[in-house]
């Protein structure tokens, strides 16, 4: 059993991750414009698509997959090339440090991968 210490930890550290992970992504690009191309109702979320373009002759395909929370909308799940859903890449990358349901692995991996990030 993680104590309610513990589950904050994970989620303060990941939130981390996450962020630094987008920075290090995003940097590397000096204008960055998100060109919406169309907002698509799928069940209770609201799937929208839009290209990244890094430069005049190229372009990132990133889908957003959002939910209402109240009256807010946040981002549930981001799909990479249009497809490629970061929630499943996190889930399968990080199984193996949960296989006994405790999370203290995976924090010590968490802040080691953190460490190394911006570098």
């Amino acid at each position: 059993q993680n104590t309610d210490e513990e589950k904050k930890e994970v989620l303060r550290i990941f939130e981390e991750y996450v962020t630094k992970n987008y920075i290090k992504r995003f940097s590397k690009i000096k204008n960055p414009d998100f060109e919406i191309l169309v907002e698509k109702k799928i069940g209770a979320y609201v799937m929208v698509k839009t290209h990244l373009k890094i430069s005049e002759k190229e372009k990132v395909s990133i889908n957003y997959l959002l939910s209402s929370q109240g009256s807010q909308w946040k981002i549930f799940d981001v799909l990479l090339a249009g497809s490629i859903s970061e929630i499943a890449t996190k889930k399968s990358e990080f199984k193996l440090f949960l296989e006994n349901g405790n999370i203290n692995p995976l924090i010590e991996a968490l802040k080691k991968k953190n460490k190394g990030l911006l570098n």
